[in-house]
């Protein structure tokens, strides 16, 4: 039996991995605007992050 090994993706700088849970009907609506979905979550929390990082 021959065993290939893959390295797992990397994580870009500066992020981090992390399991976290999404209600099913919002994580639907994110993956139904395409590709990328992880991303456009982290920029919804970043624009959060922005408004309120100075209260």
């Amino acid at each position: 039996m021959c065993v290939e090994l893959v390295q797992a993706p990397s994580v870009p700088t500066g992020k981090k991995s992390v399991t976290i849970r999404l209600d099913a009907d919002v994580l639907a609506w994110m993956k139904a605007q395409g590709r990328g979905y992880q991303s456009r979550i982290n920029a919804v929390l970043r624009a959060c992050y922005e408004a309120h990082r100075h209260d």
